[in-house]
């Protein structure tokens, strides 16, 4: 998020507001500009950082590259469109489109009565609400072909470029005074999915974006005019991204003006090669670094820049051919989860990176950005540990900050989220008192306009092409169908059904034109020697059906045959279809085959004939402790972590001005948005003994059933998580031996004593307890004191 906070007018004290915040603005990009013409021309004293000597805060010394080249992706992205969710990710994103995400184009100022659709609200100087907006609208309707959401697009989109200036600039601004690229580029991004989905238009939009490359290139060579926010220096690989799409789709004859501008980006751009060098990156926890340092990283160390410059490097390399940003990706994104990150998959950032504290903040826009990064990853270098990370995010820090009906959503998630309220004091770095109620607006409003662009992006990159576009891949797992035309003009239908994660067998129903290698990603958690592959079992067992419908015909037509003379016929017949049948079986049992995925890229790589096919993919996984912080400690079961659900008494209230904290006047939102606060009515200072854990997968009875809708909707009495797999585990409460820390439960103890007489949910000392998956309850602990009920002192635990 950005910090040039405009305050709304109406009242003196406002208009003062407004005016300070607008010298403060000036002052920033006095600033930004000061060091841009400075900061590439010297190097940065590392002052008394442990032999830290200097840094280059510019990525200009990079590699200059291979003109006219870029180098490949390993797996190809398809077309916005090509790939449609199903299943319970078709519910999620329905929802989505009946909640918030499809609606503020109806009601939402910053987005309804923007300025860049003619209006005037804005919360930031940088005019990036209706950018975010539309970049997640655009994957959103178009994932979901809704035609409403489809008709906001081209409404938004009409707009823009109808209005696009004569010199080429895309936006409200009119003077070069209020002009700044980083605003562009979020619409960027949408334009080009926006052309990927919709043919018709594809002309019109890249005719566009060449006009506005055509000015930015101008801009750029007259001293880098326009590029003077600090935002936009550290998030221009999202640019450069754009700018290599048109590169090798849709060139013109502009490739020299857009090879040309992506190296004058990078050129003064923030060096995330450098941030990730072990001579300066941050490892300890930021409260305990020299104020002098970590303000000099600030750029790096903002949570969701650091979400978006996971893939920098990746970017860069495709035109620098600088393969020592592979090293320094992959220190990036080791050292950032290492580091700053939770079991949930996304980054510790409350405004700025902390540590690993399970009471700091997580923002909403730093986990959609590091889905979004973490699934490019897998794309640009096919390492598999990325893509399981990109579902890790996806599956659990996305999720858990959306009310079930996906009509609000916090600012600031915690690990250890106890209650949801209106805080006296604020614990996070630069974060307010409400982030983490869920609400319209419960901080600064970046993350309500941004938060839509998590799980369509997400849906998107679930198939990948790969080997130059002749065979596909199943990238990210989750039920989802994809239609495409690969190399030679093989016309290739995927639908795959599963219950993923929750489950862990994927059924695919698969027809081609032509024989193709279809490969499916096996995340590294899974057990190599007791997860198998199946192909075509789905026929065979319906040859077995039909067989034994045959034997019973024919049995029952043996046993009311009075004629002797026919039972030598029958009988031959039935110990024919015996032997058939058992041939099918036999061909079944062998059927299964063992998974020998690659080490580097997880893929598992089937031939399939042309015509149907079907394949059956099943993972086994085990319980997986996760040493933390304090000798604390995590539970994850294949790429979901597992939680203490809370119960909680719910406050709902009118949606509030995040600035004013101020309701707004009705009917300004729809009866559906409402501010909520949450406190507890269950026991949270729980300690566990995880050698005691057990996964208990959905019950027999559910399986053969569709999962709820809304689907993260935990209630003690609702037994959802008989549907969707749980955690037993013995736990006692405990004594909060650290107290409050500001306004918040402290970290857990280090070594945890069961309280003498505590609750235990029934009076007991001890008890066993149900953890859920972690979205699916909105308040939950799920980093956990240690006890061991068999003796010792509550540290045996962590090794499990």
């Amino acid at each position: 998020m950005a910090t040039y906070k405009k305050s709304q007018v109406g009242t003196r004290t406002s208009k003062i507001v407004g005016l300070l915040t607008l010298v403060t603005f000036i002052y920033w990009v006095y600033r930004d500009k000061q060091n841009l013409k400075l900061s590439c021309l010297h190097t940065w004293p590392m002052a008394g950082k442990d032999g830290r000597g200097t840094v280059s805060t510019c990525a200009g010394d990079a590699k200059e590259g291979h003109d006219g080249k870029l180098l490949p992706l390993v797996f190809e992205p398809l077309p916005l469109g090509s790939i449609k969710p199903r299943g319970w990710l078709r519910d999620e994103m329905q929802l989505m489109a009946n909640g918030l995400a499809g609606h503020m184009f109806d009601f939402y100022a910053y987005v309804k009565d923007s300025p860049w659709l003619g209006g005037d609200q804005e919360y930031s100087g940088l005019n990036e609400g209706f950018p975010y907006w539309f970049n997640g609208l655009v994957p959103l309707a178009h994932g979901l072909n809704d035609e409403r959401l489809k008709t906001q697009v081209q409404t938004a989109v009409d707009y823009i470029l109808d209005h696009q200036a004569e010199d080429g600039w895309i936006g409200p601004e009119k003077t070069k005074q209020d002009r700044h690229l980083w605003g562009r580029f979020p619409v960027m991004l949408a334009l080009r999915q926006l052309a990927e989905a919709d043919l018709r238009q594809r002309a019109r939009i890249v005719n566009a974006m060449h006009r506005f490359v055509n000015l930015m290139h101008a801009l750029l060579e007259d001293n880098f005019t326009c590029y003077n926010t600090m935002w936009g220096r550290a998030r221009s690989h999202d640019m450069i991204l754009v700018l290599q799409w048109m590169y090798e789709k849709h060139p013109g004859f502009n490739k020299k003006r857009l090879w040309e501008c992506m190296k004058m980006l990078n050129q003064v751009a923030y060096d995330w090669a450098e941030w990730s060098s072990e001579r300066v990156y941050l490892k300890e926890d930021l409260d305990t670094v020299d104020e002098e340092i970590w303000k000099r990283y600030f750029p790096f160390e903002h949570g969701v820049n650091a979400a978006q410059g996971l893939k920098a490097g990746a970017v860069i390399r495709r035109f620098t051919h600088n393969d020592s940003l592979i090293e320094s990706t992959h220190n990036g994104v080791k050292w950032t989860f290492n580091y700053h990150g939770t079991a949930s998959g996304t980054i510790i950032g409350d405004e700025r990176l902390v540590g690993l504290s399970p009471i700091r903040g997580s923002e909403l826009c730093t986990a959609v950005e590091a889905i979004y990064s973490l699934t490019y990853l897998y794309s640009s270098l096919g390492v598999r540990s990325f893509a399981d990370r990109a579902e890790l995010t996806a599956y659990n820090a996305l999720p858990v900050m959306l009310t079930p009906d996906h009509w609000a959503h916090q600012y600031m998630v915690s690990a250890n989220q106890p209650y949801s309220r209106n805080l006296s004091k604020s614990h996070f770095h630069d974060v307010g008192t409400q982030a983490q109620t869920y609400g319209l607006e419960p901080h600064f409003p970046c993350c309500t306009v941004n938060h839509p662009q998590g799980l369509p992006k997400f849906v998107a990159g679930m198939f990948m092409k790969i080997d130059g576009g002749k065979e596909i891949a199943h990238a990210m797992l989750g039920p989802a169908a994809m239609e495409t035309v690969l190399e030679g003009g093989n016309k290739v239908k995927i639908e795959c059904e599963t219950k993923y994660p929750f489950e862990h067998t994927l059924t695919y129903t698969i027809t081609a034109s032509s024989p193709f290698t279809f490969s499916i990603r096996v995340p590294g958690w899974a057990a190599l020697l007791s997860s198998t592959i199946s192909l075509n079992s789905s026929k065979i067992q319906r040859q077995i059906s039909h067989e034994k419908e045959l034997l019973t015909t024919t049995t029952n037509l043996l046993h009311s045959t009075p004629n002797t003379s026919d039972h030598q016929r029958l009988n031959s017949k039935i110990s024919t279809t015996l032997t058939t049948i058992a041939n099918l079986e036999e061909k079944l049992r062998k059927l299964p085959t063992p998974l020998t995925p690659s080490p580097e890229t997880g893929l598992h790589n089937i031939p399939l004939p042309a015509g149907p096919s079907a394949l059956t993919l099943t993972l086994h996984t085990t319980l997986q402790i996760l040493p933390s912080v304090n000798n604390t400690i995590a539970i994850t079961h294949g790429t979901l972590l597992y939680a203490l659900p809370i119960s909680a008494s719910i406050t709902a209230t009118p949606p509030k001005n995040y600035s004013s904290q101020q309701e707004y006047p009705e009917p300004y939102a729809p009866p559906q948005s409402r501010d909520y606060a949450l406190q507890p009515t269950s026991p949270w200072a729980v300690a566990i003994d995880p050698k005691t854990a057990t996964y208990h997968p959905p019950s027999a009875e559910n399986r053969d059933k569709e999962l709820p809708s809304p689907l993260w909707d935990w209630d003690a009495e609702k037994g959802v998580e008989e549907m969707m797999g749980y955690v037993e585990v013995r736990a006692c409460e405990i004594e909060w031996t650290n107290g409050m820390f500001m306004d918040v439960p402290a970290e857990p103890p280090s070594k945890a004593v069961c309280k003498v007489g505590g609750k235990g949910g029934r009076g007991e000392e001890e008890w066993w307890v149900k953890l859920v998956p972690f979205a699916s309850s909105m308040l939950h602990m799920a980093v956990f004191a240690v006890v061991d009920f068999e003796g010792g002192d509550g540290e045996e635990g962590v090794e499990g």
